[in-house]
This record gives structure tokens, sequence and C-alpha cells, in this order.
């Protein structure tokens, strides 16, 4: 039989042979996959700096040590990016087993005339997180890469690898991951990226410096209209919607954006330690917050223009807290001015002892509602003297007149304060004090410190805690706590808090 293969084949023997070396090598390669151990995807790369963000996601604080790293899940990205990402890194990415033959051979039939690489997404995740260190001549890393790609596709599912990926190669401006590079060049989540800001930030990975729109936009444009070309040729997008996003301006974020919230973020990271000290110390962690951004800004504007109206007065900062009153989120908090004023500039004011003027008398009124007042019920605005541990005390309105007998409605709109003082004087300290604390003002002391005048605003208060009482009341006396952190996550996206 073997002669008559070799008589009507010549050379049969020879493709036998070479047909079982080959079957060998492919076996063998099957096991070293999933035989030889490999240290877990989640247990390799750089631990990222901690990031502090804003109800919607954006960025209030990070620290740069690590870079900018925000993990995400592959149902996070606009699946937009997703595919922008496959067309200009690996095509062929749910097909091939961690290498990419036809790559490979392309690569080598072009590295004189027109060389381009060969690696697939999941050689590139091996590069990156098991032999960036690798002080190896290139023919062997690149073995050892194909290796651990191998490795990894027989241990994680394609969409696992594909995550990793998007949540570990780096887009430039110290960027780490798709969720951190849409924040970064755009100022909006992974998932919501159009299809010219997915082709721009597809095509980065390959020489991020090159292509950074802001310094080098020629190129720039260049890069995201290959990445379009490829979407088209794929047939992602129809050729109308990839002329629309060729010739879209790039529209980038600024580099270095003003804190917009740094007092806030302050707070957090105080917050944080008061409520989870094994969690303060740690490394990487994702903070996100209460914070609403557009409400914030609104806040921080209007502090500027009262400001500028009170500028002849002298008034040199000033503060705003906003409080969810069925939630207890704290929306706003604008903590100054300037906080990078060398007067007293990081000096959070929302948090400050402050005397509240008459924005305690609400409280005053309400303590007399549970004492059988009604909104009816008649005061006397009158010439009153009162007798205090420190001499005669004379309360005046702020006009400086008197109104004679008022409703106790007129008194509290009208802000009146010699009625004030004589029900303070009828119900006793005691009831407001019992009132405030009620409602989450703990900072005032025993009522014999203030006396009466306590209602006009003898006291001193945080804002914070002023604004957490105004919420009770508009909760219709349901007090809610005040906080700041709605979520804490590691690195790799597990939640610890």
């Amino acid at each position: 039989m073997s002669r008559l293969v070799r008589r009507r084949f010549p050379g049969g023997r020879s493709v036998i042979d070479a047909a079982s070396a080959l079957s060998g090598v492919l076996l063998a390669l099957v096991a070293y996959a999933y035989v030889v151990p490999l240290e877990p995807l989640e247990a390799r790369g750089a631990t990222p700096g901690t990031v502090v963000l804003d109800a919607q996601g954006g960025v209030l604080e990070r620290d740069r040590r690590e870079g900018l790293r925000i993990p995400v899940t592959l149902d996070e990205v606009a699946p937009i990016m997703v595919q922008a990402t496959l067309a200009a890194e690996d095509q062929r990415f749910r097909s091939h087993p961690g290498v990419d033959p036809l790559a490979m051979a392309r690569a080598a039939s072009e590295v004189r005339s027109s060389p381009s690489g060969a690696s697939t997404i999941t050689q590139q995740l091996a590069r990156r997180l098991y032999l960036e260190d690798a002080d190896l001549p290139l023919p062997l890393r690149k073995a050892r890469e194909a290796l651990t790609a191998l490795q990894l596709e027989a241990r994680y599912s394609k969409e696992e690898l594909l995550t990793a990926y998007l949540n570990d190669v780096y887009y430039g401006r110290g960027a780490y991951g798709i969720e951190a590079a849409a924040r970064v060049y755009f100022g909006v989540s992974a998932r919501h990226l159009t299809t010219e800001q997915a082709a721009l930030l597809a095509g980065l990975p390959q020489l991020p410096a090159a292509y950074e729109p802001a310094d080098h936009p020629g190129p720039a444009r260049e890069r995201r209209a290959y990445v379009l070309g490829r979407l088209r040729t794929l047939g992602v997008v129809d050729a109308a919607e990839a002329e629309r996003a060729d010739a879209a301006p790039l529209a980038l974020a600024p580099l270095q954006p003003e804190p917009l919230a740094p007092h806030f973020a302050g707070y957090v990271f105080d917050e944080l330690a008061r409520l989870r000290p094994d969690l303060a110390s740690l490394d990487g962690l994702v903070i996100e917050t209460t914070l609403d951004p557009h409400l914030q800004r609104q806040a921080a504007r209007s502090v500027d223009v009262r400001l500028a109206q009170l500028e002849e007065h002298r008034a040199g900062s000033a503060a705003v807290v906003v409080v969810d009153p069925v939630s207890g989120a704290v929306l706003t908090m604008v903590g100054g001015r300037d906080f990078e004023s060398a007067d007293g500039g990081r000096v959070n004011m929302a948090l400050a002892l402050r005397q509240p003027g008459s924005a305690l008398k609400p409280l005053l009124y309400a303590a007399a509602l549970e004492r059988g007042y009604t909104p009816a019920t008649t005061l006397l605005d009158v010439p009153t003297t009162i007798e205090t541990p420190s001499g005669p005390y004379t309360p005046h309105n702020y006009d400086l007149t008197f109104h004679g007998p008022v409703p106790l409605r007129v008194a509290l709109a009208s802000s009146l304060n010699v009625p004030a003082v004589r029900t303070v004087e009828a119900i006793g300290v005691e009831a407001l004090l019992d009132m405030a604390q009620r409602v989450g003002i703990e900072s005032l002391e025993a009522a014999e410190a203030y006396g009466a005048a306590l209602t006009l605003g003898a006291g001193e208060v945080p804002l914070l805690d002023l604004t957490a009482a105004y919420a009770t009341l508009a909760a219709e006396g349901q007090r809610v706590e005040p906080y700041v952190i709605e979520r804490v996550r590691d690195a790799s996206g597990r939640v610890l808090y």
C-alpha cells in the first residue's frame, strides 16, 4: 500500500509527515494554552490612581500617578466604539484563536513595501499586561506574545478579553481605558460616544502622541478617516454617515479644564474616611458621587454674580449647598469663590460655622406650631424689651418700624424680628434648640449660651446642616441625612461601598 501511495502520489510520505508534524504542533499549542499556568487578568496591570466622579460620570478629582482609569463593562460602551475598535485593530477578533494567521501573512508580504502590524487585540493585551517589562529579542518576544494570547483565549470569553482591552489600552492624555479617554477628550461617557468621536478614539492607541488631535489635527483627522473607511467597508456605517462623521469638527474638551467642585471633592474624601476608614487609604478607587455638574456650574456662576453685587461691602466669599429633600443627596456644594486664592480659598465655607441670621425663624415657628400656634395666630410687633443676664435687650426690625398685631404667617414671611423674639420668649429657647437638633443642626450649644437672640442668628451653623434642615421642612418633616457618596468601586469594577 505504501508503495502504491508513493507511485501514485510522489512525495506522499512527506505530505503525511508534514501533516502529522503540524497536528503535533497544534496539539502542543492547545495543551500549552490550557495547561500552563497564567496569572489572572485582574491581577495584572498597574494600580490606577483614585478618581472622584460626579453624578453623570464626569471627573471631579483624580490621582495622576498612574494615569486616569475608570473601569466599565462592555454594555457601558457605545456599540459604535466597540465596532470602531475592532475595525481599527482586529477585524477578525471574534473568529481567531488569539493570533490571526491572515494578518501575519499580510504583514509578512508587506514588510518591505508597507509595514503593518499583525498583533491581534488579544496579543496586544498579552503584551501590555504580561510582557511589558520582558527584555527579550523581538522574535522571542513575539512568540511569547502569541503563546500568552492563546492562553488568554483558552481561559476567557471574547467579551471578557474585549472588556479588559478597552479598560487598559492607552489613548494618550494620561487616559487608560475607553471611559477615561471619552471623558478626557470629549467630556462625555463612553456610552454616549458618537461615530466621529469613536473613530477618533479607536485610531489613537496605535500612536497616541502622533495622533494627539490638539497637537496634530491633520494626522488625527487622517487616522479618523481611515477608521471611518474601515467601518464603511465592513458595513457598520453607510456612506452618508461616514461622510458626515469625516466632515465633523474634532470638538475636543479642554486639555486641563478648571476643577468643577474642588471643595466638594475634598469633602468626599473626608466622608469616605469617616464612613469607611478601611477604604480611604487604598489606591485605585472609583468614587461615584451625588454632585449634579450642571447645577454646580449654575451655583458657581450665581456666587460670582452675587459677590460682584456686594463688592462695595467687601464680601470676599460665599457658599452654596443644594440637597435633594427626598433622598438627602448633596447635588451642589460651592465652598467658596476661588479655591486657589491665598486668602483662605481652600476653606470650605459650606462646612464652616457661620451665624445663620434669620434662617432659624422657620424652625422657631415650626416649634410654635407644635405647641398650639397656627398660621393665623396673632403675634405682636410692638416695642419690646427683654431682661437678659447681660442687661436689657430691645430687638428691632430691619425696616426700623413696628407693624402692630400680625398673623404668624405674615411675621414669618416678612422675617419680622420682634414677633420672633417674643415667640421664643413664650415657648422657650429650649423648644427652638430641640427643633433644630431634630432636623439635623447639632452645632448649637445649650440655651443659656444664646438666649432669645438665638432666633435672630446668635448661634453658628454650617451651611450644609442648615440646608439639610430646610430639606426636612420641604419633605414635610421627614428628616434625611445629607450624603455625597453613591458608590465606591475598585479598579476591577467590584463594588466596595
